[in-house]
């Protein structure tokens, strides 16, 4: 099998080290950060990565702006970063495509939206099942993919493109598959692109779905190969196998990169073959695998906590939290999520 072709474009600058969001429109390069900089959308050089144009949405606040989409008419801005689980007050901006093409200033009309199935505002920070980061549209609604840290599923809620406001509910599933950062729609084939990590940087690729479920197609993980960590945010459609990726700035800077999927090392997504018990655990937790028998332990931010360990796993020097099991050097980027209490 070929080895995948993802090809470094350019470092972008400071000003969009938290660059998030990213779509591809009239061959302009649009991104966003995610906060601190204003409501403000930027255009980068397609060669050197540099800002070339920034437009002001004069009527926003950029709470956590975590992804972009656009259809004919206008383009989405989703305001729903919710690491907490706390937030009361979710939305999307939605300005004209026009409007934002021939003005530096422009007013987004307002989508706001809660989940129907949140019942708890409390602080749940890397535990909640309510945030977001990724939104894309298909024909006359938009689609929001969450972020789960509690169980690493992503839930996919539908939202209307009208303004106003809504209570969402869900209406499909994927996973347990990682955490997922963003998502593309491609019009050419039809196929949808979920950014993502589970210990790794991940593409996930929706296709072959019908009637609007998607999780009834085919969902195939792909491991991007980088030669180094990186946290991968945005990603937007040159052509049918061609897209664009960006990085934000973490322990190296923001990077734009090229990736190609034709050449990818494709890894359909398993299917369980590890139990675990009991999960919760209090003091060790036993591993089942009919081919594994050395285990990774990883915290919930991706640190290495023990390696090579053999089933049961002592935990009772563990802090009490979300940990990550993953087979000793193994290609496979499947992971299991234990609770210790």
């Amino acid at each position: 099998m070929k080895s995948q072709i993802i090809s470094p474009v350019s470092e972008l600058p400071d000003e969009i080290n938290e660059t998030s969001g990213l779509i591809f429109l009239e061959n302009k390069i649009i991104t966003h950060n995610d906060s601190g900089d204003g409501p403000m959308l930027y255009e980068i050089d397609s060669i050197n990565g540099q800002i070339s144009r920034k437009v002001v949405i004069e009527n926003a606040i950029n709470t956590d702006w975590e992804d972009i989409c656009y259809d004919d008419e206008y383009i989405y801005i989703g305001d729903f970063g919710n690491n907490y689980g706390n937030r009361t007050d979710l939305k999307v901006y939605k300005i004209s495509r026009s409007d934002y093409f021939n003005n530096d200033t422009v007013t987004a009309s307002v989508i706001k939206f809660n989940y129907k199935e949140q019942i708890d505002f409390s602080d749940q920070l890397l535990e909640t099942n309510f945030d977001a980061e990724s939104i894309l549209s298909i024909d006359d609604s938009l689609y929001i993919f969450s972020k789960n840290y509690g169980n690493f599923k992503s839930y996919i809620y539908s939202l209307s493109k009208s303004p106003g406001e809504y209570q969402i509910e869900r209406k499909d599933s994927i996973g347990p598959i990682g955490l997922i950062t963003g998502a593309e729609y491609n019009k050419y084939s039809n196929t949808i692109l979920l950014t993502g990590t589970s210990l790794n940087p991940l593409v996930i690729e929706l296709k072959n779905y019908h009637s609007g479920k998607f999780s009834n197609g085919e969902i195939i993980s792909h491991t991007l190969e980088l030669s180094e960590s990186k946290q991968i945010e945005g990603i937007c459609t040159l052509g049918e196998n061609e897209y664009l990726i960006a990085s934000e700035k973490k322990t190296s800077n923001a990077f734009l990169y090229k990736l190609t999927m034709s050449s990818l090392a494709v890894f359909p997504v398993p299917k369980e073959q590890i139990k675990l018990y009991p999960n919760p655990c209090k003091t060790k937790v036993t591993i089942e695998s009919k081919f594994a028998k050395l285990f990774d332990v990883y915290s919930s931010s991706g640190e290495l906590i023990q390696k090579e360990k053999t089933s049961p796993i002592n935990t009772s020097n563990f802090t009490s939290g979300i940990y990550i099991i993953k087979k000793s050097n193994s290609k496979n980027n499947k992971s299991h999520k234990i609770v210790v209490e």
